[in-house]
């Protein structure tokens, strides 16, 4: 059994407003995550993928109250040809291993399972030369066993979004 997760990022200006330049995201390891299950220990116990994805957010934008980041699942599951599993088995773990320009950083949870809606992760009140690195670590069939499941390769997608909080054009 195994099990990739493909990361995309975007750096939204908000809802309405274009492409914001001052933000992006660099996915700099780990834009993939997959997880190889052939054992008993690790169908019963999981698998860990510690600190596996790295990323570097940059936010510059002085016409906001700050920035957020948010998370979002293409699909209400992880699939593959034969089976599916719910995402609540998929837990992301974010770790700040450095920032710069941020005093007000916020993490909505130090472990969480991710969903189809934008859930925001991290937030912050930078607005000039934000940097935060940041890794994700994934833990599959932690919490509950994979023992029901079929083996193969589960594919979901998971998708970054970088934006500025209360944007004034």
């Amino acid at each position: 059994m195994g099990c990739i997760i493909a990361l995309t990022s975007a750096a939204f200006g908000g809802k309405l407003y274009a492409q914001d330049p001052l933000a992006k995201i660099a996915i700099l390891k780990g834009s993939n995550a997959i997880f190889h299950v052939n054992t008993l220990d690790q169908l019963n116990s999981g698998v860990i993928l510690t600190n596996w994805s790295k990323m570097t957010l940059f936010f510059n934008n002085s016409k906001c109250d700050g920035w957020e980041l948010t998370i979002s699942a293409d699909n209400v599951a992880l699939v593959s040809s034969t089976d599916t599993i719910p995402l609540t088995s998929l837990l992301i773990e974010p770790t700040v291993t450095n920032q710069v320009n941020e005093t007000s950083l916020q993490i909505s949870s130090t472990s969480f399972s991710p969903s189809i809606a934008d859930t925001w992760m991290l937030k912050g009140t930078g607005i000039n030369a934000v940097e935060i690195e940041l890794s994700l670590t994934y833990k599959l069939g932690t919490v509950t066993s994979l023992l029901n499941f079929d083996s193969g390769y589960y594919l979901v997608g998971l998708s970054l979004n970088l934006s500025p909080i209360n944007y004034i054009p």
